[in-house]
Formats: C-alpha cells, sequence, structure tokens
C-alpha cells in the first residue's frame, strides 16, 4: 500500500475498535491484530497510540462534523438546513456506512466516543466548544439573511435563535443515542429545523 493509504488504513480499522469496544478497551494489540501490522510499523506511520487516536478523532469526529464558514456564508436559514442535512449524511456514510449491517454500530457508540474523547483530551474538548460557537454564529447569520429577506418576522435576536436552532439539533441527536436508531437521525434533523423554520414564517 502507498503511505496514504496505510495510514487511511490504520485509521478506518482503529476507528472501528473504538466503535466497537469503546476507547478504554482498545489496545496497540487490537490495533496489530486488526491491521495485520506489528507494532513498529504502527509506529513508523504514528508515532504512539495517542496520535493515532487524535488522528482517528481529527479525521472521524471533527471534520466529519464541522462547518465550513466559507461553504455556508450567504446562505439563508433554508439553504442552510439543506446544507446541514447533507454534510450529516455524508459524514455517517463515511464514519460507519460500510461498516453498518455487519457490526452492531449505532449513534450511541459515536456519540460516546466523542464524550470519552472531549474527557481524555482537553484540546479536543476546547476545539469542539469552538466548532458549537462557530456553529451558533453560522445560524445566527442564516437568520440575519432570512430576516433581510423577509422570509421570517421575528423579535428575538438572532443570536438567541441560533442557539434555539443548536439545540434542536443537539436534542435529535440524543434522542437517536436513546432509541440507537441511526436510520432515523438524517430525515428527523431535515423534518425538526424545517418544521422549526415553518414556525418562525408564521
Amino acid at each position: 500500500m502507498e503511505t496514504n493509504d496505510t495510514k487511511d488504513f490504520i485509521l478506518k480499522q482503529t476507528f472501528l475498535l473504538l466503535l466497537t469496544k469503546g476507547y478504554d478497551a482498545v489496545s496497540i494489540t487490537d490495533i496489530q491484530k486488526a491491521t495485520a501490522m506489528s507494532r513498529g510499523l504502527l509506529y513508523h506511520y504514528f508515532g504512539n497510540k495517542e496520535e493515532l487516536f487524535l488522528a482517528v478523532a481529527d479525521k472521524y469526529l471533527v471534520n466529519l462534523l464541522e462547518l465550513d464558514e466559507v461553504a455556508v456564508a450567504g446562505l439563508n436559514i433554508p439553504q442552510l438546513i439543506a446544507h446541514v442535512v447533507d454534510k450529516y449524511t455524508k459524514a455517517m456514510q463515511i464514519a460507519w456506512g460500510e461498516f453498518h449491517g455487519t457490526y452492531n454500530i449505532s449513534i450511541a457508540n459515536y456519540d460516546f466516543l466523542i464524550f470519552r474523547f472531549t474527557q481524555q483530551y482537553k484540546a479536543l474538548s476546547d476545539r469542539f466548544a469552538l466548532m458549537r460557537e462557530k456553529e451558533t454564529q453560522i445560524w445566527a447569520n442564516a437568520i440575519e439573511i432570512s430576516k433581510q429577506q423577509g422570509a421570517i418576522n421575528v423579535e428575538t435576536e438572532a443570536a438567541k435563535m441560533a442557539e434555539y436552532f443548536v439545540c434542536l439539533l443537539d436534542g435529535v441527536w440524543l434522542n437517536a443515542v436513546n432509541k440507537g436508531d441511526a436510520e432515523r437521525l438524517i430525515s428527523d434533523f431535515e423534518s425538526m429545523l424545517s418544521g422549526f423554520y415553518l414556525l418562525l414564517k408564521r
């Protein structure tokens, strides 16, 4: 395998182990078995277990969920809803699309992994906090644009209204965790966000 292909393979197998076994149960020996690689070869690509785990978090937790401020600039609420739904759809397909059906993986596995990573690594916890602040600002911008376009007429400040959209996303995600149902997550995101937007139009 080429270097990048090998690194991606290691990341993918490690991510699968983390999802199925949990953060605290995965050892370098487990990763060796899953990749059929020696410890020395693993450490050639990733200096240590922590570096490998953080690379997994960066690829499968942060990059898949973080909104691109440039890509969403100028979007109104319906356009942002469509963008967010598309973003989450692609994230789920990449994160565990090919694992689904073969392994007993649900939204709960993914959510617990995020929680454990943010517990373990303060820098990652800080990054998720910044992601949330940025996401809230992105929603606030979309709300202001929708107001300017005359699509909504609400007196609530855009910043406060943006928090409602973000909390709504959190609620849909947590509901999926409780149900263990990854299949309905995307449609629930779309229906709940669109439903809230319709309320603002009335």
